[in-house]
């Protein structure tokens, strides 16, 4: 599969995941009393020290970030939980997973691949 195909691959996988998560809302992420983000599992949320986390939350595309579930969501929203670990297995066979890696970082790591692969023959 060429970048052009994985490129929009990502997108694709990224934009159902989204849809999934605003119909589902696994984490219920909300602002608690004190103004701070959480969700109901933990009294920080995942994405807490993240790099790309803005005072709205986050501000690139992570498909691999789209696609987790922390173990307690995952076991109230099993049925979502299935569907993202097949997205998963997807996203991972055309490497295009990672955690806290946004898109751009994905492809430019899949370019120099290629480009190396070039380089070799």
């Amino acid at each position: 599969m060429n970048l052009i195909s994985k490129s929009f691959l990502y997108n694709f996988l990224y934009f159902i995941a989204n849809q999934l998560i605003k119909y589902y809302n696994p984490c219920q992420i909300h602002k608690d009393i004190d103004g701070e983000t959480v969700c109901v599992y933990y009294l920080k949320w995942c994405c807490r020290d993240c790099k790309f986390l803005g005072p709205n939350g986050c501000t690139t595309k992570c498909l691999g970030c789209k696609l987790h579930l922390c173990t307690k969501a995952a076991n109230v929203n099993a049925g979502l939980y299935k569907v993202f670990s097949k997205m998963k297995s997807i996203a991972r066979k055309h490497e295009l997973d990672g955690i806290r890696r946004s898109k751009k970082e994905v492809m430019n790591r899949l370019s120099l691949k290629y480009n190396e692969a070039k380089s070799a023959t």
